[in-house]
């Protein structure tokens, strides 16, 4: 995994910024090797690549999430704290969208611009419950928070929303309005820098 990073920034020799785990099979049936990977790529003397900038897309493997739960609050691992879980269920047909959930189990934000651009595809978000994150979530509404920290509460906000279609459906939508009445300007700025940094390394 490490090695895939390396290679694209040994020809580009542009340092990644955002990464996703997903599209090599599901990401927690290789747990070890992404937990080490992780730790490597988010190490100052890795790549330093902050957890924020993270995503792990996964199928939701009964027990794992639980246990990255656990494990990313051990202090040897405090430079995971911060990752993102795109959970999504199988699916053969086009209802995948539909049940697809945004995992936040950060410890710490800055502006949470991942949790605001899942909220504008209209996917319903799963949150902790710090300041940065519950001043713009309203827990039931657009979303559901869960106390920092702890798995249990994660584990039951989860099964929440997996067995309910109707709630799924109800947060996204509501998450959506969300971001565009409140949000629509931060995110056009965001991604106004990212084009301006892009232009000018390309030049």
């Amino acid at each position: 995994i490490v090695q895939q990073i390396y290679i694209i920034y040994k020809h580009s020799m542009i340092k990644p910024t955002n990464i996703v785990y997903m599209g090599m099979g599901e990401p927690f049936l290789n747990y070890r090797e992404v937990v080490k990977s992780l730790l490597i790529i988010t190490d100052k003397n890795g790549f330093g690549i902050s957890s924020k900038r993270i995503t792990i897309s996964t199928i939701g493997l009964k027990g794992k999430i639980k246990k990255f739960t656990e494990d990313i609050i051990k202090p040897e691992n405090k430079n995971l704290r911060n990752l993102k879980i795109a959970l999504s269920l199988h699916s053969t047909d086009n209802e995948l969208r539909k049940s697809a959930i945004g995992v936040f189990p950060s410890h710490q934000e800055g502006m949470p611009l991942a949790l605001l651009e899942m909220m504008a595809t209209g996917l319903p978000v799963v949150a902790s419950n710090i300041p940065e994150i519950a001043t713009i979530i309203t827990d039931g509404y657009d979303g559901l928070l869960f106390e920092v920290g702890n798995v249990d509460d994660l584990a039951e906000k989860l099964q929440r929303v997996l067995s309910d279609e109707t709630l799924r459906k109800k947060l996204g939508e509501n998450a959506r309005k969300t971001v565009l009445e409140k949000y629509a300007t931060p995110l056009s700025k965001s991604y106004g820098e990212f084009y301006k940094n892009l232009v000018k390394t390309k030049i």
